[in-house]
């Protein structure tokens, strides 16, 4: 007598069994490579579209922290800002698509994010414009409109970077990365610890 057919997968096993697959090819690409490899590694993912941490809006949390608790960020532009004068700085490293570079730029910083995948950069500037045509329609007013309760009246700059956090050249090579007073800020939650992560608060001014 034939087997019977396995059941077919609930959303709940369907949606496990996908996490799973992803984690395994996160896993196969990764796991005892070469820290040089890394960028090529997310480049080729990004070229792929796997993207699946990619959750299509900015940090919850980041956003919250900025606008609940901005006694954190001694540095963070206010209704005493002098706007007409330089505004502070903030670093996105492993931006992605850029969404809490735009988020931060909203809170009235000139946010630098930075992404060591080519492609990943390419989809943050694409991401960038569609936001500006989708905001002017009123999609993100509650999202990525200056916050005007906090005292920020326009949303700052933004530019994107190519390089490796962990790595000096887009520092010293890139008119982006030439930031003499350090960042006021830096977000980042996507970065494995590394060697040379010891250098990360040199890129942070004194008082961030």
């Amino acid at each position: 007598m034939a087997s019977d057919p396995l059941p077919p997968l609930n959303k709940s096993s369907a949606d496990d069994h996908a996490i799973q697959s992803q984690f395994h090819r996160l896993r196969s690409l990764f796991k005892d490579s070469d820290y040089s490899t890394h960028p090529e590694h997310w480049d080729t993912l990004w070229k792929e579209s796997f993207t699946h941490w990619d959750r299509g809006g900015p940090s919850q949390a980041l956003d919250e922290v900025l606008s609940l608790h901005r006694e954190l960020f001694p540095n963070a532009p206010g209704s005493a800002h002098d706007w007409g004068k330089s505004k502070p700085k903030a670093l996105v490293a492993g931006c992605g698509r850029g969404h809490d570079v735009l988020l931060l730029s909203a809170h009235g910083y000139d946010v630098y994010g930075l992404d060591s995948s080519v492609t990943s950069i390419e989809e943050a500037k694409k991401n960038e414009k569609r936001v500006a045509e989708e905001d002017a329609e009123g999609k993100w007013k509650e999202v990525y409109a200056p916050g005007r309760e906090l005292g920020v009246t326009t949303k700052c700059r933004v530019m994107w970077v190519t390089g490796n956090i962990f790595e000096d050249d887009w520092v010293n090579d890139s008119g982006y990365g030439k930031v003499k007073t350090g960042f006021d800020l830096i977000f980042d939650y996507t970065s494995r610890e590394t060697p040379t992560q010891d250098s990360l608060p040199v890129l942070l001014c004194p008082s961030a």
